[in-house]
């Protein structure tokens, strides 16, 4: 199971341009690049209000959405109108995968059943894996817990409707968080290396620097590398609660 946001698409990029291109349209000239990241810190606290009872489910478009219209006028984007701000949220269902994901993907499918595990709506997901070809053996969502990840109900989740142990899967995420609160149910974790994730930051991580801190099974800088270590992988060494 995979996370996505991040780990298999690159959000920043995908973002920054849909807002370079809005922002022609209305003629405005701002740091696209900082409005993706505005867009994406609203992102936790909106879930972790979810997850402690302080607001209502709703999806993740829905809180984009919210985001988003709070970010309009200080990007001088207060002119969209209803339906370009909706193409606009949508941006999410369109980004571009990480370069190595199509052939790692492919690798992996050859011995394993995939999905995600994404906080992403199942729609949001169906809509990602048809603009980057991508062929899942089911789609999985925090959605379908009505939690957040990382909400321990959202991993037990998947595995119930999955109908497997959680040590017979593995979750596979670029965040550390994300793979200790999988780890803490009994799944084995792999860790892929995104050191671009948040722009180009001056000078990025590099995979050797950051990998021996990373509570994972297994460490990997791409999913093609991932898809040969997976051959000699004998199942998770951190005990579930």
């Amino acid at each position: 199971m995979f996370d996505v946001f991040g780990t298999l698409v690159d959000w920043h990029t995908g973002v920054r341009q849909a807002g370079e291109l809005a922002g022609r349209s209305v003629a405005s000239e701002r740091d696209w690049s900082q409005f993706a990241l505005d867009w994406r810190a609203g992102y936790g606290p909106a879930m972790a209000a979810v997850n402690d009872g302080r607001a209502s489910w709703r999806t993740i478009d829905d809180i984009h959405r919210a985001i988003l219209d709070g970010l309009l006028a200080g990007y001088g984007l207060e002119t969209l109108t209803e339906a370009d701000r909706q193409k606009l949220n949508k941006v999410w269902h369109r980004l571009p995968a990480w370069p190595d994901v199509d052939e790692g993907l492919n690798l992996l499918r050859r011995n394993h059943l995939l999905a995600p595990l994404s906080n992403g709506n199942v729609s949001l997901l169906i809509g990602l894996a048809r603009a980057n070809g991508w062929h899942w053996d089911c789609v999985l969502s925090s959605e379908l817990a009505g939690k957040y990840k990382p909400d321990p109900s959202v991993y037990r989740t998947a595995a119930k409707l999955l109908d497997l142990h959680s040590s017979e899967i593995m979750m596979v995420a670029a965040h550390d968080g994300d793979l200790r609160a999988a780890a803490a149910t009994g799944m084995a974790t792999a860790w892929i290396h995104r050191p671009l994730e948040f722009g180009p930051v001056a000078p990025p991580p590099k995979f050797d620097d950051v990998s021996p801190t990373i509570a994972a099974d297994l460490v990997a800088p791409d999913l093609t590398t991932l898809s040969r270590q997976l051959a000699d992988f004998d199942g998770p060494n951190i005990a579930a609660d």
